[in-house]
């Protein structure tokens, strides 16, 4: 199983210096994150290796399981609809759309009125 954390620099008007810093801070939090994910994993005795990738999301989740040859790709979506799905895009529909294999995405559940 390989577990990829993709990380998407967004445009600043800071500079190259603010741009640097944060993106050695998503680098950082990405690897972190991957870190506690991948040993979560692997205290359940599956085969895991953790990667942090640079990029367009999708593309990285695309291009990622062509080099390893996947079978599935498993994605969690944030389930955004309308105005939020058109501005921010979505990961999960461009990767179903542009996959080598089949992909899962899985909903984060939602919450239950009483």
């Amino acid at each position: 199983m390989s577990l990829v954390e993709c990380c998407r620099i967004k445009p600043s008007y800071g500079g190259s210096e603010v741009l640097e810093t944060l993106d050695r801070e998503m680098k950082r939090r990405a690897t972190n994150l991957t870190k506690k994910t991948v040993d979560r994993l692997k205290s359940k005795d599956l085969k895991v290796e953790g990667r942090v990738r640079t990029g367009d999301p999708s593309s990285e989740i695309v291009d990622e399981a062509r080099e390893w040859s996947a079978d599935l790709i498993v994605l969690g979506s944030h389930g955004y609809t309308g105005i939020k799905r058109l501005f921010l895009g979505s990961v999960a529909l461009s990767v179903v759309g542009h996959a080598p294999c089949s992909v899962e995405v899985v909903r984060k559940q939602s919450k239950k009125s009483h």
